[in-house]
């Protein structure tokens, strides 16, 4: 079996093993144990910050928080999703729980990467709430291309699994490589269309396309 068709086949044995989910929901929910609201903490202080600057931008700026907070919740719930694969990325094979249960159990390596991905995606799915009552609040109406969020949001999940295994084994290899990501996240999320629109810029607005944050 050549290298290539090994890589396949733990990519498959790991995701239908399901192991992964199991440790997904473990890891949520050991990060907010004995609390009474558990991971909605974390909407909870997600939506008092986005609420925040969703008034203080409108204002500001003179837009209409009926455009604009729709639009800061969802794209600042998927930036924090993208966030995770990028930092936590480099850990994927290396951080304490992943290389205990390697040592402790034959897992196929993928294990650990879907770990992280479904990780995230549960943490998505919960901040997802607030874009949802921003919708209902501001009548955000909704049609047949609506429907591309679903596509959409799993071509963005399947990039978070290369995203994590490409990370995962830099950050092994070189230890300086989540530093220096973690370092870079403030200046790619103030650079990316996430708290500010795209039309702002008007002339220069190919700057974006240049962007490959902003095309998530």
């Amino acid at each position: 079996m050549t290298p290539f068709q090994e890589s396949l086949s733990d990519l498959k044995t790991g995701f239908t093993a399901g192991f992964w989910l199991k440790l997904s929901i473990h890891d949520v929910k050991s990060r907010y144990g004995r609390t009474v609201l558990g991971p909605w903490w974390l909407t909870i202080g997600t939506g008092m910050a986005l609420t925040s600057i969703g008034f203080v931008w409108s204002a500001l700026f003179g837009m209409e928080l009926a455009k604009l907070f729709p639009y800061l919740t969802i794209g600042y719930v998927l930036w924090m999703m993208l966030a995770s694969f990028l930092i936590e990325g480099c850990s994927t094979f290396t951080n304490g729980v992943a290389s205990n249960l390697q040592q402790s159990f034959l897992l196929p390596k993928s294990v650990h990467v879907y770990r992280l991905v479904g990780r995230a995606v549960i943490s998505f799915a919960h901040n997802v709430a607030i874009f949802i009552v921003a919708a209902l609040i501001f009548q955000i109406s909704v049609n047949a291309w609506t429907l591309m969020a679903i596509p959409g949001l799993i071509v963005f999940i399947l990039n978070g699994v290369w995203i994590s295994i490409v990370l995962g084994v830099l950050g092994g290899r070189f230890r300086d490589i989540e530093p220096l990501i973690a370092s870079a996240m403030t200046l790619l999320f103030l650079i990316s269309p996430i708290i500010w629109h795209a039309d702002s810029l008007r002339g220069q607005r190919h700057l974006v396309d240049w962007n490959p944050i902003a095309h998530y």
